[in-house]
């Protein structure tokens, strides 16, 4: 029996990266649709319409996968998820899509798991968590993407660990 209590995002690239395709974006309907004179109006309607169509919010459409954390015995774990190939599930998409529209996750495999010990502080517990997620940055598939921390990092310091191990923790055992 697995206990989640937390999800972490992993997204396509950054938010200043993502911004900067929004330029390009722009850029590249502004070259491509000329003025008309005497049809400004238009013209300006059929940009806003074409840059609202082919671009869209960066937190829930630029996500590509999930780290979802979870309890075992007296281990933490993180599961990973990632956006598949709608036509054979098995395999990880090799060219990921913007937007969210028709994205499928599934479940891919574990991306890690460290043992808590009796003597390990909720700063101990948590710092292992970090560590772990720092770790994934380097690997393959994580190589590259943005693993988000963001929200464990701002609720980090009102968990105690040690207490939602052992809430959370399927067969009881002492921490």
């Amino acid at each position: 029996m697995e206990n989640h209590f937390f999800e972490l995002p992993i997204y396509r690239c950054s938010e200043e990266k993502y911004s900067k395709e929004l330029d390009e974006l722009s850029k590249k309907i502004d070259l491509n649709i000329p003025y008309l004179k005497g049809q400004e109006k238009e013209t300006e309607k059929i940009k806003t319409d074409l840059f609202c169509r082919f671009s869209h919010g960066y937190v829930y459409n630029e996500v590509i996968g999930w780290i979802q954390l979870y309890v075992l015995g007296n281990q933490i774990r993180g599961k990973y998820y990632f956006e598949v190939n709608p036509y054979d599930k098995r395999t990880i998409k090799k060219r990921l899509d913007k937007c969210i529209r028709k994205k499928q996750f599934e479940c891919i495999g574990k991306a890690f798991e460290f043992s808590v010990y009796e003597n390990d502080s909720s700063d101990e517990i948590y710092l292992k968590i970090i560590n772990q997620i720092n770790y994934l940055k380097e690997e393959k598939p994580f190589k590259g993407r943005i693993i988000d921390i963001s929200k464990l990092e701002k609720i980090s310091t009102f968990v105690d660990w040690k207490r939602l191990l052992k809430d959370l923790n399927p067969y009881n055992n002492k921490f």
